[in-house]
């Protein structure tokens, strides 16, 4: 049996998840935010796509575990994420 790559897992589970989750019609965009100890900008990243004024987007963000507070600056915005993971890299 063929052993998936974390990326190939993460695009299944993206997939699933849109399937699962489609609504009747999907966001037109979709921002992928990839970090790892990222607490100096992943608030300012996740203000600044929050505050536009366009919002037919969908949020992903994929964190590699970070261990400087990334996650907890993340925290407040899971209910305007479309879809959050903080796995460690391998």
């Amino acid at each position: 049996m063929k052993t998936l790559s974390r990326f190939h897992m993460v695009c299944w589970i993206l997939i699933d998840w849109k399937i699962v989750n489609m609504q009747t019609k999907p966001p037109l965009i979709s921002i992928v935010t990839i970090c790892l100890n990222a607490s100096g900008h992943i608030g300012k990243t996740l203000g600044s796509v929050f505050s536009q004024v366009f919002r037919d987007f969908e949020l992903i963000v994929i964190d590699g575990e970070s261990t400087d507070g990334t996650q907890a600056i993340i925290e407040p915005y899971l209910d305007r994420i479309a879809f959050y993971c903080s796995e460690k890299d391998s």
